[in-house]
C-alpha cells in the first residue's frame, strides 16, 4: 500500500513538472520582437509570457512588459493592454515611451494610461518616503522623495492636479529633512560603546526641521480660526464616512498644502482639498516663535442625498 502511494505521488509530481511552461533556447526577447514585427502577435505573446515567468533581469522585464502591451493593443485586448501599461508605470515610474517606439495610436494610449496612473504613483512614493523617514531609513526616504518630486515635474503629470502640487510641497520638505539628517549622521563621529542601561532615544529635533508635528511636546499646535468642512455632495452616495486630511500650516496660520491621507470619495476629496486652502489658523508656537506645523484632522461626511448615486 505504501509503495503504491509513493508511486502515485511521484507520478503526480512528474506530470506537474512536465505540464509547466518552459523556456527554450529559441525564446528570447529579440525573437519575440521579431514575431511582433511580423504581426504574429499571439505567438509573440506566448513567448513573452514564458520569458516573464522565467524571472528575467530588470532590463529584460521592462522590454517584455512593453512588448506584451504592444501585442495586446494590436489584438484589440485594450483592457489587458492598459493593465500591462499600468504594471510598467508602477514598476518603472520614470519610464516614458518614445514617439518612435510604436505607432502614434499606441504611443498616445501609453501616455494616457501613464497620465492617469502618475498621481497615484506619486502619492505612493511619498507614503514610502514618509514610512522610511519615520523608521530612520534615510537613504530609502531620500530615494522615494526624489522619485515623487521627479514625477511631479514629469511632462505626463497633469499640471492641474492639486494632489501633485501638494505632494511637491510635502516631498520637498521631507527631502530637505532627510538629507539634513543624513548629513548630520555622516558628520557625527562614531559613538562610544553604550553603557549597560536603557537610555532615552535621541530627540528627533537634532537637526533643523522644516515643520513640527503632534509628536513635538514643546510645540503648541495651531488653533482653527476658520475650518469649515464642505457638505457632502447631495448627488453622491456616502461610500466612506471618515477620512484623514493632512495640512501643512505655515507660521502665518495659512494652509500651504493639503492632501487626503485617508480617502473618502473623489468628488468629496476635491471639495475638501479646495476648501482647506482657504482655512485660517492661529499658528503653532514653539517658545514664543510661530512655526510651520504638519497637522492631521479627521473628516466626516456631512450630508448624503436620498436619491444619490455612486
Amino acid at each position: 500500500m505504501r509503495k503504491t502511494t509513493a508511486s502515485t505521488v511521484a507520478w503526480v509530481i512528474v506530470v506537474s513538472l512536465l505540464g509547466a511552461a518552459t523556456v527554450s533556447a529559441e525564446d528570447t526577447v529579440a525573437a519575440a520582437k521579431e514575431l511582433y514585427g511580423a504581426a504574429a502577435y499571439q505567438d509573440a505573446l506566448a513567448m513573452l509570457d514564458r520569458l516573464k515567468a522565467a524571472g528575467p533581469s530588470a532590463e529584460e522585464a521592462q522590454e517584455i512588459g512593453k512588448y506584451r502591451a504592444f501585442c495586446l493593443f494590436a489584438t484589440g485586448n485594450t483592457r489587458e493592454a492598459e493593465q500591462a501599461v499600468t504594471d510598467l508605470v508602477v514598476a518603472w515610474p520614470r519610464y516614458r515611451l518614445g514617439d518612435g517606439e510604436a505607432s502614434p495610436r499606441v504611443v498616445t494610449a501609453f501616455r494616457q494610461v501613464r497620465r492617469r496612473q502618475l498621481p497615484s504613483v506619486i502619492e505612493q512614493a511619498y507614503a514610502r518616503g514618509r514610512d522610511a523617514y519615520e523608521k530612520r531609513q534615510t537613504d530609502e526616504a531620500i530615494r522615494a522623495f526624489r522619485l515623487a518630486l521627479d514625477l511631479c515635474a514629469d511632462p505626463d503629470c497633469p499640471a492641474d492636479q492639486m494632489l501633485a502640487k501638494d505632494m511637491k510641497t510635502l516631498a520637498s520638505g521631507f527631502l530637505d529633512l532627510a538629507e539634513a539628517a543624513k548629513t548630520a549622521a555622516e558628520a557625527k563621529p562614531a559613538p562610544p560603546p553604550p553603557p549597560p542601561v536603557v537610555e532615552k532615544p535621541a530627540s528627533r529635533d537634532a537637526v533643523t526641521r522644516p515643520y513640527y508635528t503632534a509628536d513635538d511636546e514643546d510645540v503648541v499646535p495651531p488653533v482653527a480660526i476658520n475650518q469649515q468642512v464642505p457638505a457632502w455632495p447631495s448627488n453622491v452616495r456616502v461610500v466612506s464616512t471618515k477620512g484623514v486630511l493632512e495640512l501643512l500650516i505655515n507660521p502665518k496660520g495659512e494652509v500651504e498644502a493639503a492632501t487626503m491621507r485617508v480617502h473618502m470619495h473623489p468628488a468629496f476629496d476635491t471639495l475638501v482639498l479646495e476648501r482647506a486652502k482657504t482655512w485660517k489658523y492661529r499658528p503653532a508656537v514653539r517658545g514664543a516663535q510661530p512655526v510651520t506645523y504638519l497637522k492631521r484632522i479627521e473628516i466626516e461626511a456631512k450630508q448624503a442625498g436620498p436619491d444619490a448615486v455612486r
